[in-house]
């Protein structure tokens, strides 16, 4: 008689590895056009530094003609060294670059399978906008911020009757990831940390301690040192890269705390603003498929919230940024990125949740789950996977690249083209004045006007730009450029003399 068992799609699936192979190709099939995107805004000052220092020119990023050796130590360098590394794989070096995230979301989509043999939580991962997005997004947070936040919930997440190595190397380096990539990502984890250490039992507390103070430590000397040997390296003082580090994060943080202190009506302004770029990638929604029923589970099963239970301690890690960049309301660059760090928590924690459900009841909650995921999520993430443009910052944007092209065919080399460098990167062998290093600050607009005399060409939003910007392709047009539409840009160039 033939075994039931042995052939069809319910068998392959109840192997724990066919599941993972599942989601990583449903990952790859989902996400590979995300690393042939342009370049968007401020991503090309975390891909520079590194890239240039993985080709020996030194550790800073090219901010044109005005900052030509900027100062690249606005966080920590984990981040730029390893968008350096992917750089050198791929002939464009944007490619290679974008493995980095595009590598860590898929550990992230697949963690909590490996972790709680649950592919629910993956599949609501997959489904995510905010997750598709930040798959090929080179910033701090679908970096280094996942990946610590990821290895820390692996360890928590194993933690129950005892602290063990692999736990203790799990989470000493999720800590040093954070400590070297992100400093408030590192401090809020900590701050979770602090909650978690003292309220386990004897037989975890000495460990996870000693797993706490390592990973701190290290993490820290790894920033300081790390930071102050790359600078050194290129010219940049103890003050100018470990120093300019701290006191960016204590400006941005200082300045926008004083003023929705002083201004109500400011803070209630960021916070909505923050608010409606939280729903237009669904994440309130992602984040009420990920808790509630992990919630209803806790409420139900009491001894999930004794104190040797990761349950409600993932919950903490997931909850705190997310309340505290609410609270601080700092808009940001037009993503929501400051959220992605709750999902890998919760996506563990509800694969935890259902591991402790009957199979009769984790069908009960699945089912639901996933149809409500598929109605709220799916449908963004299949326009983000059509729109040929930025899915993150600016999003629709496109012709960043084609512009550069045709920038740079029209000019010769040492040629003086102007534009934001997230455009400007892909002409390497012209001298850029670099529009968003001037834009936002009047008091550098009289030195950018005094070199447009100079300037052959330049690439301009075709729509909504600056007063500054409007006076460039006027003074262009004064000089005869020819004008031509791409993307998103207009490229003016002025004919050879």
């Amino acid at each position: 008689m033939e075994n039931p068992n042995s052939g069809g799609i319910g068998p392959f699936l109840r192997n724990r590895f066919a599941r993972v192979v599942v989601i990583a190709v449903l990952y790859l099939v989902t996400r590979s056009f995300c690393l042939s995107r342009d370049l968007v805004s401020e991503e090309d000052l975390f891909l520079m530094p590194g890239q240039f220092l993985v080709e020996g020119a030194g550790y800073y990023f090219n901010w044109g003609v005005l900052f030509p050796r900027a100062d690249p130590f606005h966080k920590p360098p984990l981040t730029s060294l390893l968008l350096g590394l992917g750089s050198i794989l791929t002939p464009d070096g944007v490619t290679g670059a974008r493995l980095a995230p595009f590598l860590v979301g898929l550990f992230v989509c697949t963690l909590p399978l490996l972790v709680t043999s649950s592919m629910v939580p993956s599949l609501l991962l997959l489904a995510s906008p905010l997750l598709y997005s930040a798959s090929g997004y080179l910033q701090t947070d679908p970096v280094v911020g996942l990946l610590g936040y990821a290895l820390i919930s692996w360890a928590l997440a194993r933690a129950h009757e005892t602290f063990d190595a692999r736990s203790q190397l799990l989470l000493i380096a999720g800590l040093i990831v954070l400590w070297m990539g992100k400093l408030e990502l590192a401090a809020l984890a900590s701050a979770a940390l602090v909650v978690y250490v003292p309220l386990q039992p004897s037989r975890i507390r000495r460990s996870a301690l000693l797993a706490f103070v390592t990973g701190t430590i290290a993490g820290l000397g790894l920033f300081v040192l790390v930071s102050w040997r790359l600078g050194l390296g290129s010219g940049f003082n103890f003050m100018q890269s470990v120093g300019y580090t701290v006191n960016t994060v204590y400006r941005v943080t200082s300045s926008t705390i004083g003023l929705h202190a002083a201004d109500g009506n400011a803070a209630a302004g960021a916070r909505e603003w923050l608010w409606r770029s939280a729903k237009a990638f669904r994440v309130p929604e992602l984040f009420l498929l990920l808790v509630v029923p992990a919630v209803a589970v806790i409420a139900v099963k009491r001894y999930l919230r004794a104190r040797g239970r990761p349950h409600v301690y993932l919950l903490l890690l997931a909850i705190l940024p997310v309340v505290i960049y609410m609270e601080a309301g700092y808009p940001g660059d037009g993503f929501p990125r400051y959220f992605l760090e709750a999902f890998p928590p919760l996506a563990v924690l509800l694969g935890l949740c259902l591991q402790e459900c009957s199979s009769k009841w984790r069908l009960w909650i699945s089912i639901p789950v996933l149809g409500l995921g598929a109605v709220t999520l799916l449908p963004m993430t299949w326009a983000s996977m059509q729109c040929p443009g930025s899915v993150t910052v600016t999003y629709g944007e496109t012709g960043a690249h084609r512009a550069a092209d045709l920038a740079h065919a029209l000019t010769k080399p040492g040629d003086l083209v102007l534009g934001p460098t997230n455009s400007l990167y892909y002409i390497r062998d012209r001298a850029w004045l670099a529009s968003n290093s001037f834009e936002a600050y009047p008091t550098l607009h009289p030195k950018a006007l005094a070199l447009l005399p100079q300037v052959r060409a330049a690439i301009v939003p075709h729509t909504g730009r600056s007063a500054i910007l409007d006076t460039v392709a006027t003074s262009l047009r004064e000089r005869g450029a020819i004008t031509a539409v791409i993307g998103s840009f207009d490229v003016l160039a002025v004919p050879p003399e």
